[in-house]
């Protein structure tokens, strides 16, 4: 296992980091069950010799059949020596599903465990899955798939209540893209700092969210491809919020259109 950078991040920054509580079934915030085989690249992070059931702790995307896409923060839950695995195929981490190590964790190099600007990594497997990897977000949106108003859909087996325990289901929620310059007059209030490398997307009354224990995993839009069929895209990674799901305060996910370049590199 490899590392870019030197992560510590602390408990009371606000990030939705690593989940200690026990897992219940089944509800995230204000979220739903997802369908059986609707995402099967769908992803779980979890420490090597013990259960996805009770050692989950971030979420990712299956993007090449050996590559996982997730938040660079995940990366401070993990020792030195730390082995972990990824969970594929299963939407109830208690099932028995496709289980990968990973061989590598690249950190984007101009990550700031402070203001969690660039918050994004890739795990590298050391076996590729037998599943259909999720495309990503074009360079630059051309389509508009992150435009404000556009509805998105966030994906984890996180909090189903701010601080309480996480879903043994995998659970999805659909939440529209805020301005950035919407969402900032609050955070800057609480002293954090929105980038353009950051969508903002929530409920800005509350009641729905991403929380701990979905860090790293999906934020995805859908469209119509070639073939006429609808199908999601990748276009963010859950990165940090303050809370979970409180009004004027929507989650914060890393804006993936602006890292084309990099993850093309590393996807190699």
């Amino acid at each position: 296992m490899s590392f870019t950078g030197n992560l510590r991040i602390g408990a009371d920054s606000g990030i939705l980091n690593a989940l200690s509580a026990s897992r219940i079934s089944p509800r995230i915030f204000g979220g739903r069950p997802v369908t059986t085989g609707k995402y099967p690249w769908m992803a779980a992070l979890f420490y090597r010799d013990c259960s996805p059931s009770t050692c989950q702790f971030c979420g990712g995307s299956l993007v090449r059949p050996n590559r996982i896409v997730t938040a660079a923060h995940c990366a401070a839950a993990l020792g030195a020596n730390t082995l972990i695995d990824v969970f594929i195929g299963e939407e109830r981490l208690s099932n028995q599903g496709e289980v990968l190590q990973v061989s590598e964790f690249v950190v984007h190099p101009d990550f700031n465990p402070n203001t969690l600007d660039n918050d994004l990594a890739v795990l590298k497997l050391a076996s590729e899955s037998s599943f259909q990897p999720i495309d990503l977000i074009a360079p630059g949106d051309p389509d508009g798939l992150t435009a404000p108003g556009s509805r998105v859909t966030a994906i984890g087996w996180g909090a189903t209540s701010e601080g309480g325990p996480g879903s043994l289901d995998l659970m999805e929620i659909d939440v529209p893209i805020i301005e950035n310059s919407v969402a900032a007059v609050e955070y800057k209030k609480l002293g954090s700092t929105i980038t353009d490398n950051m969508l903002a997307a929530g409920l800005l009354q509350g009641g729905g969210d991403a929380c701990q224990g979905d860090s790293g995993g999906p934020l995805i839009a859908f469209e119509r491809n070639s073939q006429n069929s609808i199908v999601p895209i990748l276009v963010g990674v859950t990165s940090w919020g303050i809370g979970c799901a409180r009004p004027k305060l929507p989650g914060l996910y890393t804006r993936l259109a602006n890292y084309s370049d990099w993850l093309q590199e590393t996807l190699r």
